[in-house]
This record gives structure tokens, C-alpha cells and sequence, in this order.
């Protein structure tokens, strides 16, 4: 027995020294990455391109989930701030902020690889589907969607003390079910399966492109007709590329939750002991720590895989100076 408190009280410990300085630059770097791939998006190269709005609709998700949902988990989990849940008013705030902003930047990645997929269509009215007015159309449309799907979180969350001075944020049982199950199905299995199907999906467009161009060029020399020369043009690709960049750093670093999550579902009415619980409990918090990553990274994951993105944010700077 004393060996397994020792244990968990070692697993506190790490935990803590994770969110406490791990937390902070988590944070710093999210911000410079968010603040910056804003301005390189909102330049007049790149801010008319439909793909860029909703990249740059990811970007300000990115930073509310920041300020919100990793700030205050930073500060509890660190810093032991727990008296920032003893607020009914926060309390509610809290569960509801962290749960749409975390469903929003996924879907808007999903958003930006629909229009990818429209603009590498071969077909021409396709392509003309791909608007600024559309991509204004969907944002609001989803934002508005989580934005009322979650507003339960705003009513129905209530406060428990469980000791003296100390409460914690409560949700009623069967709602409680629901969440996780939410949980599962959404963020661990429909999100990154449409983000995996609709990531992909240009790729097999720039594939039939490439090879239609490719026969229309040999119809062409041999004086049988021509054909269909449309080619997809350097920016466009480049910012199907940032988008598949994006997708693939949120489904590795969100592989671990996906995973946790599913365990946690498929165990959820088994007995266990208190050792047992605090393992997992542990490994969740750290599973969430990973999970927030993502949405700090974009800037980096841009520099490396786009040529465009480089160019403009060298060329942002050359004007600053």
C-alpha cells in the first residue's frame, strides 16, 4: 500500500512539473506561432485564396484555445490554481470554452480540405465551386453549429464539494455518458477519419490532373486534338500541402488521446482499484498535454513543407524592417 502511494505520488509529481514548465512554452510558442502564420495569411498574396481564410479561421481558433482551454488547464494542473473552479460562473465557462474550442480547429482543417478538393478537381465547375463567399458561408455555419451543440455545458454544469473548501465541477450522470461517448465517437474516430479521407482526397485529384495534362500534351503532338491543359498552379499546391501538413501533425499528436479515450469507453464499468484510476487519470492528463501540440505548431510545420509560406513570411519581415 505504501509503495503504491509512493507510486502515485510520483505520478503527481511529473504530472505537475509537465504543466508547470511545460505549460508556459506550450503556450509562448503557440502564441508567436498563431500571431505570425495570421499575418503571413492575411497578406494580399494569400488572404483572397478561399483556403486562406479558413487557415486563418484555424489560426484564431487556435489562439482562443490557447488563452482558454490550455491557460487554465496549465494553471490547475501546474500551478494547483484550483480556487478557478470553485466558481459556478467559471465553472460552466470553463468545461463549455474547452469543449467547442477544441472541436473547432479540426473543423475547419476538415472545411479547408473540402475546398482543396474542389480547386484540384478536373472538373472546371468544380473548381468554380471554390469561393471566398463559401468559405465565409461554412466557417460561420460550423462555428455556429458547436457553438449551440455545446451550450448545454452553460446550463447544466453544477458545482459538488467534496471537502471542505474544495468543489469540483459536476455533470449529471447520464450526461455525463453522453459526454464520453461524444468524446469517442467524435474526437477519436469521425474527426480524424474525415480528416484522413479528406486529406488524401487532393492528392488523388492533383494524381488525375497531372495525368489528364499528361495525355493532353501527347494529343496535342500528335495532331489528334487537344485536350484538357489545366494545371494546378504553384500556390494552390502549396497550400494543399500546408493543409496535409496540418492534418497529419493533429492525427499524430492526437493518436494518443484517440486511444485513451477508447479505453477508457471500453472499461468504463469495470471495477478498479484506486492505483488503477490514478494511472489513468495520469496518463489522460498526459494524453491532453500531447493533445494540445497541434494547435501550437502550425507556423513550423508551414515553414518546413511550403515554399510560399516561406517566401511571404521572409517578405513580411523585409517590410517590417
Amino acid at each position: 500500500m505504501s509503495s503504491d502511494l509512493a507510486y502515485i505520488a510520483f505520478l503527481s509529481s511529473v504530472q505537475k512539473y509537465l504543466f508547470q514548465y511545460g505549460g508556459p512554452i506550450l503556450i509562448a510558442i503557440g502564441t508567436f506561432s498563431c500571431i505570425l502564420s495570421l499575418a503571413v495569411f492575411a497578406r494580399k498574396n494569400l488572404r483572397n485564396n478561399p483556403c486562406s481564410i479558413y487557415l486563418i479561421a484555424l489560426n484564431i481558433a487556435n489562439l482562443l484555445l490557447i488563452y482558454t482551454s490550455i491557460l487554465i488547464t496549465v494553471l490547475v494542473n501546474g500551478y494547483n490554481m484550483y480556487d478557478l473552479l470553485t466558481s459556478l460562473i467559471f465553472c460552466r465557462f470553463y468545461i463549455y470554452i474547452t469543449v467547442v474550442s477544441d472541436i473547432l480547429p479540426p473543423s475547419y482543417l476538415i472545411l479547408a480540405s473540402i475546398d482543396r478538393i474542389l480547386i484540384t478537381s478536373p472538373n472546371a465547375v468544380t473548381r468554380r465551386k471554390s469561393t471566398r463567399r463559401l468559405a465565409y458561408i461554412c466557417i460561420a455555419a460550423v462555428t455556429i453549429f458547436w457553438v449551440c451543440a455545446h451550450s448545454y455545458n452553460l446550463v447544466l454544469i453544477e458545482l459538488i464539494q467534496i471537502a471542505p473548501s474544495y468543489s469540483i465541477c459536476y455533470l449529471p450522470q447520464k450526461l455525463l455518458e453522453g459526454q464520453a461517448y461524444y468524446s469517442l465517437t467524435v474526437k477519436a474516430i469521425i474527426v480524424p477519419a474525415m480528416m484522413i479521407v479528406l486529406g488524401l482526397y487532393p492528392i488523388r485529384n492533383i494524381r488525375r490532373v497531372h495525368r489528364n495534362r499528361v495525355a493532353a500534351v501527347a494529343l496535342s503532338r500528335s495532331d489528334t486534338g487537344g485536350g484538357d491543359l489545366y494545371a494546378i498552379n504553384s500556390k494552390q499546391m502549396q497550400l494543399a500541402r500546408i493543409t496535409l501538413s496540418n492534418i497529419g501533425v493533429y492525427l499524430i499528436f492526437s493518436l494518443m488521446i484517440s486511444i485513451v479515450l477508447m479505453y477508457q469507453g471500453i472499461t468504463q464499468y469495470n471495477d478498479k482499484t484506486y492505483l488503477q484510476t490514478q494511472i489513468e487519470s495520469f496518463v489522460l492528463n498526459v494524453a491532453r498535454f500531447i493533445d494540445f501540440i497541434p494547435f501550437c505548431v502550425d507556423l513550423y510545420t508551414n515553414i518546413f513543407v511550403s515554399k510560399t509560406f516561406r517566401n511571404e513570411m521572409k517578405n513580411l519581415f523585409t517590410l517590417a524592417n
